[in-house]
């Protein structure tokens, strides 16, 4: 590919992204509101336009090498420009199905939580006892629950010799992450006294969350938990959207993704990793989410030269079944998509996830990849239309955690037995305090 191509799929990159920004941003002075959509086509331009754009300017114009620049299969122009296509079809195809309305709310039969009510309180703190009680067991083997630090990389990847009965209660470990918002909302969200009390059950959950993150090597679950009540404030105090909090808060949140391995480390091993060159924001994104592209680039190829034969929206639909199975009670039969992708690679350390362009590729082909981000906008759509209720302020929270969640995962990491898998202690969490509710309900 000559740097004519380049140049010219970089403007055609850039002419993509100045069209969403300008459609989404429009949106959302006109609701005062951002959405679940909304996030989702902010990730489509996150991964599928400034990743590329960046790869090609690092690759093409300053000759530097990146993470995954040696794992493209191609150099061939036309891939590069079907990509470009793609994205903007993706995004349309999203937006289409993001207008289907799948499900009509009866706001008669919503019963709004009260985070005011003793049986708030109670919920919360019966999913701080399920979070620690299944963090103790998950952990017991290693001794106390900090002791599972030296073997988070090892657990991350699936490879960890020790055997531990107790895997199976590890979904059950992040509740602990909702436990710390229901008392974060209590806190600064309620008139109620003694909040020492509350404070202190706060605390006790915010610690749990760290550790199960720290356990678990999750820098995504890590930042989200972070990242979720900031957006909940910022959102709560500013009756309009101030994009340039959001820009700064997204910058931030990249530069904290890129250096959280180094301070990870440090916890897990008690020592500082070895100095490495400054990364700039640049090589932050190209080294953790250049994949994306590299995939989109790969499986046109891999598709177009035989080497992906097979269809998968069969095989992803039965996965779901066994989304929340504990691992070894899987038949072999149940592969993801992630395996998949990863078996086409040699020589690769690790697993490399699909995204929704690549995933749509693998499940409908070249020419019909399309039909999965019209079903992603529908689902998208379900969610919203089932779960946005401006006066509920736990609803609020939960809606900005799984946003930002499903938009990354969606978008970057797709692949929807996993994705349902994720979600797995939200769900728990949110029908525990959703029975709560309605047992406060039935008092008064």
């Amino acid at each position: 590919m000559d740097i004519k191509d380049t140049i010219l799929i970089i403007l055609m990159y850039m002419f993509i992204t100045i069209l969403i920004l300008y459609k989404e941003i429009k949106e959302i002075k006109k609701y005062k509101k951002v959405k679940m959509h909304n996030y989702i086509s902010f990730f489509i331009i996150l991964f599928y336009c400034i990743t590329p754009i960046i790869y090609l300017i690092s690759k093409n114009i300053n000759d530097a090498e990146t993470t995954f620049s040696s794992k493209y299969m191609t150099e061939q122009a036309k891939y590069y420009y079907l990509a470009v296509l793609m994205t903007l079809v993706t995004y349309i195809f999203f937006r289409l199905g993001n207008k289907i309305k799948v499900y009509k709310r009866n706001d008669k039969d919503l019963k709004i939580i009260n985070i005011e009510s003793r049986s708030f309180v109670v919920a919360s703190i019966i999913l701080c006892f399920i979070g620690w009680f299944a963090l103790i067991l998950w952990t017991r083997v290693y001794g106390m629950p900090w002791d599972i630090f030296p073997y988070a990389s090892q657990i991350r990847s699936g490879i960890v010799k020790i055997d531990n009965p107790f895997t199976f209660v590890k979904p059950l470990c992040p509740i602990l992450i909702i436990a710390s918002y229901c008392f974060f909302l209590i806190l600064i969200e309620t008139k109620k006294k003694n909040k020492f009390i509350y404070a202190i059950f706060f605390i006790i959950s915010v610690i749990g969350s760290v550790i199960y993150s720290i356990a678990n090597d999750g820098r995504l679950m890590m930042i989200l938990f972070i990242l979720v009540p900031v957006l909940y404030v910022i959102f709560r105090k500013n009756k309009k959207i101030n994009f340039v909090k959001l820009s700064i808060l997204a910058i931030i949140t990249l530069i904290i993704l890129g250096n959280l391995d180094n301070i990870t480390y440090y916890i897990r091993n008690g020592k500082i990793r070895e100095k490495e060159n400054e990364s700039s924001i640049s090589e932050i994104v190209l080294n953790e989410l250049d994949f994306v592209h590299m995939n989109v680039i790969n499986t046109l190829y891999m598709r177009e030269n035989g080497i992906i034969t097979e269809y998968t929206w069969l095989q992803d639909l039965k996965n779901i079944v066994y989304s929340w199975v504990p691992e070894r009670f899987k038949p072999e039969s149940v592969v993801t998509l992630y395996e998949l992708n990863t078996s086409k690679y040699n020589n690769l350390s690790g697993t490399l996830p699909t995204d929704l362009i690549t995933a749509g590729i693998y499940e409908y082909g070249s020419w019909l990849f399309f039909i999965l981000p019209l079903i992603v906008g529908m689902l998208i759509k379900f969610l919203e239309t089932k779960l946005t209720c401006s006066d509920d302020k736990f609803r609020e929270i939960i809606m900005i955690l799984l946003s930002v969640y499903l938009g990354l995962k969606v978008v970057g990491y797709y692949d929807l037995s996993i994705i349902i898998f994720g979600v797995f202690y939200i769900v728990v969490s949110y029908i525990i305090v959703l029975i709560m509710n309605n047992i406060n309900m039935e008092e008064e």
